[in-house]
């Protein structure tokens, strides 16, 4: 670890005034208030820049890229502590807790840890996703990541497309947040 730094031992709530949508609005890693809203909207999802991608090689490159274009959508919210005032070392897996809600049957839900140099670049760190029904325990976990439909139709089935009003809560009682397991 790098002298002056300090590991991530406790939770980072995640923080905003309702706005955490795109780089640009409120999102922080701090105390709580209102939850976050977006639409998700299956033929136009947020597209996949880098990470540990585990099924799609020839067509997407995986690793750390600048996620700045990505951030910028209102279907995408970003959560960032500000600058630090010394270095910040996080080891080890990390968990993603969410309290949300959809208009949707079913959903997916994404989350990345990403690190922002002084000069803007931000690259993903680590990633993760899971479906809805599989948090209810009703299917099993193993399946390819395509755009979710927002329905109880396969995936790859695109007959139907829902636009899914997505909510993501902060509050005492629903305390979406990151911490280190």
């Amino acid at each position: 670890m790098a002298p002056g730094a300090h590991r991530l031992h406790s939770r980072l709530p995640l923080h905003s005034q309702g706005a955490a949508n795109t780089l640009e609005r409120n999102g922080t890693l701090s105390p709580v208030e209102p939850a976050d809203h977006f639409a998700y909207d299956p033929r136009n999802p947020a597209p996949t820049c880098g990470g540990g991608l585990c099924c799609h090689a020839a067509s997407l490159a995986a690793g750390a890229f600048d996620q700045r274009k990505v951030e910028c959508r209102q279907d995408v919210l970003v959560y960032t502590p500000g600058v630090l005032e010394s270095g910040l070392e996080v080891t080890g897996p990390l968990q993603v807790v969410l309290h949300v809600a959809t208009s949707a049957v079913d959903t997916d839900w994404t989350a990345k840890l990403v690190d922002v140099y002084p000069c803007g670049v931000a690259r993903n760190l680590a990633d993760g996703i899971t479906r809805a029904r599989y948090q209810l325990g009703t299917e099993q976990s193993s399946f390819v990541f395509e755009r979710h439909p927002n329905t109880a139709q396969p995936v790859a089935s695109e007959e139907e497309m829902v636009v899914a009003e997505q909510r993501v809560c902060h509050d005492a009682l629903h305390p979406s947040q990151m911490w280190r397991r």
